[in-house]
C-alpha cells in the first residue's frame, strides 16, 4: 500500500474540485463547518468558503482559482486585487486565506505576511496564503481528507500491482532508501517546526505573565494618589514595563519565519496592541513632566524678597490649574485603560495564545480558554470608545479612584475648599519635583527666600523634602 506521505498529492482538475477540497481541509484544520458561499452565478464578494469557529472567529477563503486559472502562479496585483474584493463583503472576517494549487515563492509570502500585519494594525482582516505545498502538509495530516478525496491509497492493491510494485523496489531499491531518508527528514523538519511554534507560543504567554504583574503593579502605585508624579510613574510603571515589553518584540523578531503563520500573527496582535498602551502611558509620563515644570516657573511668583518675585495675573493661575487638570485628566484615563482594558486584555491574549498552541498538539480548547479568548475583542471596542470626563473636585476625587468606576462622575463646588487645598499640595510637590536635578532654579528659589538651604540636596536628584 502506497503511503500518502511518500508521494505527491495529485492537484485538483479543475476549480470545483479545488474548491471542495479546501472545504475539506479548512474543515478538519479548525474543526468547524466550513461551507460554499453563496453559489454559482452569485455576487461572492471574493469569497468562496466562510466559517465561524466555537469562539466566534470567522475565516473566509478564496480558491485561486476559477476556470483556467487553477494551478497557474499568483502575483501581487492580484492578492491585492483579491483582498480588496473580499472587502466589499458586508459581514464581519476575521482572517482571510488564499488558496492556490500553484506554489508560491518567499517573495510573496513575505509580501503576504507584511501586508497581514500592516492589515492587524489597521483594524482591518488578517490575510495568510496556502500554495499547493501547504494544503499537501494539511492534507497529509486529515485522514478523513485523504480517504475521501484520495481513496485509492487505502485500496487493497492486486497481485499484478503488487508484482510490479516488488520488481520496481528490486531495481530502485537505493534511490527508494534515499527517497525514504528524505520524507524522514520532512516529518522531523514538520515536526520541530511545530516544536518551534509551542516553545515560541510558551515563551509569549511566560512574558505576558510578567507584563501582566508588571501593570498590576503600576496600577497599585496609582491608587490613592490625588497625583502621580513623573519620577513616580517612571519607577514603577514605564521601567518595568519596558522591560518584558522589549523581551516581547525580540520574541517576536525571533520567532518570524519560524514560527506557525497563524500562531505569529496572535503574537504580532499582542505586541501591537500592548505597544500603543505603553506609548498612551508615555505620554501621561510626559505630561506630568510638563506640569512639574511649569510649577516651578509658577513658584517663583511666590518667593518673598520682591527682588526676585515673578509677577503672575489671574489668567495665568488658572492656566496653570488648567494643566494640572489636563495631565490629571490624562493620567486618570491611562489608569483606566490599565486596569479595566489592559489588565484582562493580557488575560485573554494569554488565553488565544494558549489555544494556538494546542491547535498545534492537535488538542482541543478548554471552554474556560474558549471564554477568556472571546472577550478581546469586546475588551478592545470597548477601549476604543472610551473617553474620560473629568468630574467635579477632579484633585479629591483622584484620590480615591481605585474604589471608583471609570464611569464615575461626582459633581462639586466650583471652589470646593477640599479640592482646592489637594491642588495646593500638588502643586507644591510638583514643584519639588521639577526641581530634581535642576541646580539653577534651586539656587535661584533659595535666594529669593522660598526655600531654605537645605532645599540643595534636590540638586543630586534625590528624594525632595517638603521646605519649612
Amino acid at each position: 500500500m502506497t503511503s500518502p506521505s511518500a508521494v505527491e498529492i495529485p492537484r485538483p482538475a479543475d476549480w470545483q474540485q479545488f474548491e471542495r477540497l479546501s472545504r475539506a481541509v479548512f474543515s478538519e484544520v479548525f474543526g468547524a463547518r466550513f461551507t460554499r458561499f453563496g453559489r454559482s452565478g452569485q455576487r461572492q464578494n471574493g469569497i468562496d468558503i466562510i466559517g465561524r469557529l466555537d469562539y466566534g472567529k470567522v475565516i473566509a477563503v478564496q480558491c485561486k482559482g476559477r476556470s483556467t486559472s487553477v494551478g497557474k502562479s499568483l502575483t501581487r496585483d492580484q492578492i491585492d486585487a483579491t483582498i480588496i474584493k473580499a472587502e466589499t463583503y458586508s459581514g464581519h472576517v476575521d482572517e482571510f486565506y488564499i488558496v492556490t494549487t500553484a506554489a508560491v515563492d518567499v517573495t510573496l509570502q513575505k509580501y503576504v505576511l507584511t501586508l497581514s500585519e500592516a492589515r492587524r494594525t489597521a483594524g482591518k482582516f488578517r490575510v495568510s496564503l496556502w500554495g499547493w505545498q501547504s494544503l499537501e502538509d494539511e492534507i497529509r495530516n486529515c485522514p478523513r481528507v485523504l480517504q475521501a478525496f484520495y481513496g485509492e491509497w487505502w485500496r487493497k492493491p492486486s497481485l499484478k500491482f503488487s508484482l510490479c510494485i516488488i520488481l520496481a523496489t528490486t531495481v530502485i531499491g537505493a534511490a527508494g532508501y534515499i527517497g525514504s531518508q528524505r520524507v524522514d527528514q520532512w516529518f522531523v523538519q514538520r515536526d520541530v517546526n511545530r516544536g518551534k511554534t509551542v516553545d515560541g507560543l510558551q515563551q509569549v504567554v511566560s512574558t505576558l505573565d510578567e507584563l501582566q504583574g508588571a501593570y498590576s503593579k503600576c496600577v497599585s502605585s496609582m491608587g490613592g494618589k490625588a497625583f502621580v508624579f513623573s519620577g513616580q510613574l517612571t519607577e514603577n510603571c514605564t521601567k518595568p514595563i519596558d522591560v518584558p515589553l522589549s523581551r516581547l518584540a525580540q520574541r517576536r523578531n525571533q520567532m518570524a519565519g519560524i514560527m506557525n503563520t497563524d500562531a505569529y500573527a496572535e503574537v504580532v496582535a499582542a505586541d501591537n496592541y500592548l505597544n500603543e498602551d505603553f506609548r498612551q502611558l508615555l505620554v501621561a509620563v510626559s505630561m506630568a513632566q510638563h506640569l512639574e515644570r511649569d510649577a516651578v516657573g509658577y513658584g517663583k511668583s511666590a518667593c518673598p524678597n520682591p527682588k526676585y518675585r515673578v509677577t503672575r495675573s489671574e489668567a495665568e493661575a488658572r492656566a496653570f490649574r488648567k494643566s494640572g487638570e489636563d495631565a490629571l485628566a490624562y493620567q486618570m484615563a491611562q489608569y483606566y485603560r490599565m486596569r479595566d482594558f489592559a489588565l484582562p486584555a493580557i488575560s485573554a491574549l494569554k488565553a488565544r495564545l494558549a489555544i494556538a498552541s494546542r491547535l498545534q498538539n492537535g488538542q482541543g480548547a478548554t471552554d474556560d480558554l474558549v471564554s477568556k479568548a472571546k472577550s478581546l475583542p469586546t475588551l478592545l471596542q470597548q477601549e476604543r470608545t472610551f473617553t474620560y470626563k473629568l468630574p467635579g473636585s477632579p484633585f479629591a476625587t483622584a484620590r480615591v479612584k481605585e474604589s471608583t468606576t471609570r464611569t464615575f462622575t461626582a459633581s462639586g463646588l466650583s471652589n470646593d475648599p477640599v479640592d482646592e487645598l489637594v491642588w495646593y499640595q500638588t502643586a507644591r510637590t510638583a514643584m519639588f519635583e521639577g526641581l530634581r536635578g535642576n541646580d539653577g532654579d534651586v539656587e535661584y528659589l533659595i535666594s529669593c527666600g522660598l526655600l531654605k538651604p537645605a532645599a540643595r540636596i534636590l540638586e543630586a536628584d534625590e528624594e525632595p523634602k517638603p521646605a519649612s
